[in-house]
Order: structure tokens, then C-alpha cells, then sequence
């Protein structure tokens, strides 16, 4: 009589956690606003705007691109000029907060660059993006899920994840709280934490 019910309410708890998550994402989306795609047609790019690469080998262009986020006042790319051809494979590569996730959501037109020009060839562009879940909270909470952890462990697993050289970047290191959904980090550092949270959870079950 006592562990059906206690059964149910261990099963009800997450799902109800996982509707208030989903409707949080939905009202975001709801009320986030209409993204406008300011790319151009790779076509319209002419010589006389100060592009001498014409675009019949060219798949992606830009012309004296910076992006600055509303809420900064430097500018987080600053005067980008590069072509990239068809059929190539491009590799961006840079330290931690550099932008490349931002010069990547630009080339997609989820964010409209604050001057210069970007050209595509097309703008039907696949991807294939890992946006993990990260919910409010400091580093380590999120890592331990609210546990109490031993520090050696939990260490050992920093190192794993190459999340200390993160922590130093940042001033309460994991100490550090996450805004929903980790807006105050990188896309990077986004991706360690959560898989450093799975790497947690994996040892877990290891040690068990």
C-alpha cells in the first residue's frame, strides 16, 4: 500500500519539473521577437562595394562584418573580410569567448551583424548544433545536481572536462551562477559544463 504511491510520486516529480522546463522554453520562444535575416544574396556582391572576389566559386562572403551585442559596448567581432569557397572544409578555431559560436549564428542569420555585409549563396544552410540544457544555478551545483560530492572526484571530473582553465577565467569560478539558459557563458564553456554534469552522473553509476 505504501510503495505504489511512493512509486508514483518518484515518477510524477521529474515529469512535472519537465513540463515547467518545456513551457519556460515555449513562453521564451513565444515572446522572444521576430529575427530578421539581413543576409544577401551572394549574387548582389559587385565589385564596386569594395569586394573584388566574384561569387561563382563562393559560397559565403563577408564584407567588413562586426557584430557588438546591445549590451557590451565592445564590439565581440570586429571588421571580419573572408570568402569561403564551395566544397571547401573551413576549421574556426579560437580561444574560449572569441566569438566562433557568434560568427557561426551569423552565417545562419540569427544574429544581424552591426556593420558590413553578409553574403551567402543560399540561405537554406544545415547545422548540426548541441545546445545543451543548463538550468539556473552556480557551476557546481549544476555539475553535482545538489549533491554533496567529494572534492577529489569532483576535481578529477573538472579535469576530464577541461573546465578549469574556464574556472580561472571567470571571477566566482564555480562559484559562478548560470542565467537560464547559460547566456552569461559561451557556447563552449555551455557544452563543457553539461557534459561535464554527465560525466557526474556517469561516475556515479560507475561507482555504484
Amino acid at each position: 500500500m505504501v510503495t505504489h504511491p511512493a512509486n508514483m510520486v518518484m515518477t510524477i516529480v521529474p515529469r512535472a519539473i519537465a513540463s515547467l522546463a518545456n513551457s519556460e522554453r515555449i513562453t521564451n520562444y513565444l515572446i522572444h521577437g521576430t529575427i530578421e535575416d539581413c543576409r544577401l544574396d551572394i549574387r548582389q556582391a559587385q565589385v564596386g562595394s569594395g569586394i573584388t572576389e566574384t561569387h561563382k566559386r563562393a559560397a559565403v562572403l563577408l564584407a567588413d562584418v562586426s557584430i557588438q551585442s546591445s549590451h557590451t559596448s565592445k564590439p565581440i567581432l570586429k571588421q571580419l573580410n573572408c570568402k569561403v569557397n564551395k566544397g571547401s572544409i573551413v576549421m574556426c578555431a579560437g580561444p574560449v569567448g572569441s566569438g566562433k559560436t557568434t560568427l557561426a549564428r551569423a552565417l545562419l542569420g540569427e544574429i544581424s551583424p552591426s556593420s558590413g555585409v553578409i553574403y551567402t549563396s543560399s540561405k537554406r544552410i544545415g547545422v548540426c548544433a548541441q545546445e545543451p540544457w543548463l538550468p539556473s544555478g552556480s557551476i557546481k551545483e549544476v555539475i553535482c545536481g545538489g549533491l554533496q560530492v567529494d572534492e577529489t572526484w569532483y576535481e578529477q571530473v573538472l579535469l576530464a572536462s577541461e573546465l578549469v582553465k574556464d574556472l580561472d577565467t571567470l571571477s566566482d569560478g564555480d562559484g559562478t551562477e548560470i542565467r537560464f539558459p547559460g547566456l552569461n557563458l559561451s557556447g563552449g564553456q555551455r557544452q563543457r559544463v553539461g557534459i561535464t554534469s554527465m560525466r557526474w552522473v556517469f561516475g556515479m553509476a560507475f561507482s555504484c
